[in-house]
């Protein structure tokens, strides 16, 4: 089943005098981030929905002692927080651009209303939120069962599946990379993240340098 981004960019490119057309086009509006801007905070009130066109959205989630609890990049292609359409309405993480972004932005209740008005549309957005929830279940089971070498060459292999650019038989993550950023995503430390980085490295099972992480793409 087709994602809910591609079937909207398909109604304003194909179909954009049409009643789904004409109601996107007053809608969705892009929105541009530089580097490093906090594009909405945990706990902000949850007004808009935003689909990424070009670069790197983080998404973490802190205790209240200000402990990082949970931290990983947004599913490329989906709306997020794409459980904020009917959930809380209160942000439950913050979101970050780790590069420059170029974003769609809707918001929630136009969304709401969007769904309502066209409800053929709803299975998309229903199959949107069973993969955030597939890849939510699959990295936990990750966490939970696997030790720190699997679980960090798991989101290496995640990272690349969803924003890898292959060429020559290498498939390379168009931005750069830190340790700590891999450690984060992965549930360990820094220090373990670089012994396992230069494991796998040594290995051949990665390639990581400056920063600029790629993997065989035969593997």
């Amino acid at each position: 089943m087709e994602k809910m981004k591609k079937i909207l960019m398909d109604i304003l490119k194909h179909h954009p005098y049409s009643e789904e057309g004409k109601y996107l086009q007053n809608c969705l509006k892009r929105h541009s981030f530089p580097k490093n801007q906090i594009i909405f905070y945990q706990g902000d009130e949850a007004q808009n929905l935003y689909m990424v066109n070009d670069g790197l959205v983080t998404l973490n989630r802190y205790t209240e002692d200000g402990d990082l609890r949970y931290h990983d990049l947004i599913v490329p292609e989906l709306f997020f927080p794409i459980n904020a359409l009917y959930g809380e309405d209160q942000y439950a993480y913050e979101a970050v651009a780790l590069t420059k972004v170029e974003t769609w932005q809707i918001k929630k209740k136009d969304l709401v209303h969007f769904l309502e008005r066209f409800p053929k549309y709803f299975p998309y957005m229903y199959h949107d939120l069973a993969l955030v929830n597939e890849r939510i279940e699959e990295r936990l089971h990750f966490m939970l069962t696997a030790n720190a070498k699997n679980r960090i060459y798991h989101v290496i292999e995640t990272i690349l599946c969803d924003y890898g650019e292959t060429s020559h038989h290498t498939c390379s993550l168009p931005w750069p990379i830190t340790i700590t950023e891999l450690a984060q995503m992965s549930g360990t430390t820094r220090e373990t993240a670089s012994l396992v980085l230069s494991e796998l490295k040594r290995d051949g099972k990665i390639n990581y340098d400056k920063k600029r992480l790629s993997i065989s793409s035969k593997e």
